[in-house]
């Protein structure tokens, strides 16, 4: 009997042995539709795939380097792309995205990687998608999911259910920025900012398309975009409503290694130190003023991106004295880049409408869309 069970041990040992030792995890073809979140070694491409779907108006819409160097890219209809540095792999529904339009990538403090799309939120944590609904957003009393609009591309979309930007701060709380409202995540609940969180909003402004939502050196929440009045800055207690410049909206756009804010929104941009705005327009060198966003380089450099109709697709760097422009040669086709990201060695990496990516190294912009 000893011998019997002492065989059954080692059987025992080899079958879980073989199970883990190939995927460092234990097999989920048990576990039903786990199994679909699983990772698994997707078909790759030397350049970012969008021939089966994207349109001369689709965009690449936010962009991220993760803590390990992959650099991602969610886009209007195709989903996310990631770019280990030799190939891009497409990560769309089909895999556990909410949705294929999305508009903002964010990398939190533990490495997931949080998704924010046209339905919700997708989680990443290395292995496997996680959905998180609109109406989980919207906290206490949430409203049944009501799409509002179907399109021929992006299937049915809700404007109430579309995340635009994503952001931690620094207490460890997460913050959402959507269409009409902010919503506020403290680990434990999500909630719908000032409706659950019993902040009053005193400003007598009511939120409009919160497009982004950014944290100052001082913990101060900022938040703003296209049909609001101004900006909106919450410091823990109050909400306030600013207007620099008596502007119809402003739009937060980073905060740059010495803890100044920038704003930007069709007009300029406004730099703002912590006491006043100061605000950089085209006659001061700005390389044109349809601003779509900003982003600061290892070298301090802002980069500035946007419509620039003057001088075809390009980028405007700003070194802190003066402005310079890099215009990508198309043609004569007018479009703005929409995003910027730098890669670990260097490289500026572009979005432009119809989603095309390009590699800048500084003198020379390479393709890598097909």
């Amino acid at each position: 009997m000893k011998k019997q069970n002492t065989i059954y041990f080692c059987f025992t040992l080899l079958v879980t042995m073989v199970l883990t030792s190939c995927t460092g995890q234990v097999n989920y073809k048990k576990l039903g539709e786990q199994k679909k979140n699983i990772k698994t070694e997707k078909i790759g491409y030397p350049k970012l795939k969008k021939s089966n779907w994207a349109k001369d108006h689709d965009n690449i819409n936010a962009c991220l380097k993760d803590s390990k160097g992959n650099l991602w890219f969610g886009t209007s209809g195709g989903g996310v792309y990631c770019y280990n540095g030799k190939l891009f792999r497409q990560y769309s529904t089909t895999d556990g995205l909410s949705h294929s339009s999305v508009g903002t990538i964010y990398e939190d403090t533990k490495g997931i990687i949080w998704i924010g799309t046209s339905d919700g939120i997708t989680t990443w944590d290395g292995n496997a998608f996680t959905k998180i609904s609109i109406t989980t957003l919207r906290g206490f009393f949430a409203k049944r999911y009501l799409p509002t609009s179907t399109d021929p591309m992006y299937g049915v979309v809700s404007q109430e259910n579309e995340i635009n930007d994503i952001m931690q701060d620094s207490k460890g709380h997460f913050w959402f920025a959507a269409t009409g409202a902010v919503y506020r995540y403290d680990g434990k609940t999500y909630t719908n900012f000032t409706v659950n969180d019993g902040v009053k909003n005193n400003t007598g402004v009511n939120f409009g398309w919160i497009e982004s939502i950014m944290e100052d050196k001082e913990g101060k929440i900022w938040f703003g975009g296209r049909s609001n009045q101004g900006l909106f800055c919450f410091d823990g207690n109050t909400l306030t409503n600013l207007k620099p410049n008596g502007e119809d909206w402003l739009q937060p756009f980073l905060k740059d290694k010495e803890g100044n804010m920038w704003f930007g929104n069709f007009k300029g941009v406004y730099r703002y130190d912590g006491k006043s705005f100061g605000q950089l327009l085209e006659k001061q060198g700005l390389c044109f003023e349809n601003l779509r966003t900003a982003f600061e380089d290892k070298a301090g450099n802002l980069w500035f991106t946007g419509d620039n109709r003057k001088q075809g697709v390009g980028i405007c760097k700003y070194n802190g004295k003066s402005f310079q422009n890099f215009p990508i040669s198309v043609g004569k086709t007018e479009k703005f880049v929409t995003i910027v990201i730098e890669d670990n060695e260097g490289n500026l990496w572009l979005g432009v409408r119809g989603c095309d990516l390009y590699r800048f190294d500084g003198k020379e912009f390479t393709l890598f869309s097909e």
